[in-house]
């Protein structure tokens, strides 16, 4: 079945599930232009070759999707993506003209993913697995953040598999009871070559197994505040 909303410009707050399910089944809503949950976290769905046709959608805040290769819906439009779940597999999105991850969980397994305008990505997790790159290539400062409690993870998983910051120099860790956690694992490298400085705020660095590697050559300060996680 169809359903068609052409009037619809925003959804403005609640909690609302986007999903389209089965061949030919599609929802219109050419004019959407922002979304945000407040009551929870929403969902963007295709399944089975059911279609999202929302072409402007360009803001969304506490939304989950998955990109993988029966998502149908339009991706190249996305500017700021505010406290979503993001999982990445089989295809490679067209997310160039994203630049706000804040608060995002962005998690890519087997398809590489250049994340080429992002700026803003306070309280962000990116987690990177299946022998690929994971490249946020214009973050200048990262800061961890989000509830109290919360763990920001910056992983690379398995061999082949980078999470890269080429521009990133300076990095803050949480700052309640939370940590930022910097983690490459089994042979995963994460790569920050022109970070000097971390700014305080709790965090951790590990690099565990063979070939697993923390690269962070310019790094000449380390200022914890509140503690190791």
């Amino acid at each position: 079945g169809i359903v068609a909303a052409p009037g619809i410009t925003s959804i403005p707050g609640g909690l609302i599930n986007l999903r389209a399910d089965g061949a030919g089944s599609r929802l219109e809503i050419p004019e959407l232009v922002s979304w945000n949950s407040t009551r929870g976290v929403g969902l963007l769905e295709t399944l089975n070759g059911g279609m999202v046709d929302a072409p402007k959608l360009a803001s969304l805040n506490s939304v989950r999707f998955a990109l993988a290769r029966q998502s149908a819906f339009a991706t190249s439009q996305f500017r700021s993506l505010v406290n979503c779940s993001i999982m990445i597999a089989d295809v490679v999105p067209d997310l160039r003209a994203v630049t706000t991850l804040t608060g995002s969980s962005v998690t890519v397994n087997g398809v590489v993913v250049d994340l080429a305008s992002v700026i803003a990505a306070d309280a962000a997790s990116f987690r990177v697995q299946g022998g690929v790159v994971l490249r946020v290539p214009q973050l200048q400062a990262y800061s961890g953040g989000g509830s109290w409690y919360a763990m920001n993870m910056l992983e690379a998983i398995g061999d082949g598999s980078r999470l890269e910051f080429p521009a990133l120099t300076q990095l803050t860790g949480h700052p309640g009871e939370g940590a930022v956690a910097i983690d490459a694992n089994a042979g995963g490298v994460v790569s920050a070559p022109a970070l000097t400085a971390i700014l305080g705020g709790r965090m951790s660095l590990r690099a565990e197994g063979a070939g697993s590697r923390l690269e962070m050559a310019e790094m000449g300060t380390w200022t914890s505040t509140g503690g190791l996680a």
